[in-house]
């Protein structure tokens, strides 16, 4: 009865392994598909990226090109330049008295106003006339 039960025990434990195993190895391919795709994604571009530098076409490609000095010491002189403090208006003020369908807006990249029409989607950084 005792080497019965061991050895049952013993073949139990050995398929529990196979099983586990197999398990693992399934769950490892069964990666996120999300995150599978930029994988491979990345692959691709690296593959890209060596192919265009080893051609030569990589020296007239501005993607290849290094950026000149620190973006973030660009970022802050342009911040500085246009600070939002001296952006404080009322967009509400500057749209009064405009021609119908017309509203004023921020744009943000520059700090300047700017109308659109909100009916045709035409945009001017001039004041409509009413």
């Amino acid at each position: 009865g005792k080497k019965l039960n061991s050895g049952l025990l013993e073949k139990w434990n050995k398929v529990k392994l196979e099983v586990t195993e197999k398990d693992k190895q399934e769950s490892d391919s069964d990666e996120d598909p999300v995150e599978k795709l930029r994988m491979k994604r990345e692959k691709e571009i690296a593959a890209w990226r060596t192919e265009v530098i080893e051609s030569g076409e990589a020296e007239d490609n501005s993607n290849f090109a290094p950026v000149a000095g620190d973006w973030r010491a660009r970022l802050n002189q342009r911040t500085q330049a246009h600070p939002k403090s001296e952006v404080a208006v009322d967009i509400r003020t500057l749209s009064f008295g405009l021609p119908a369908g017309w509203e004023a807006f921020l744009d943000q990249h520059s700090g300047q106003i700017y109308y659109g029409n909100t009916v045709s989607k035409q945009t001017s950084w001039d004041r409509p006339a009413v």
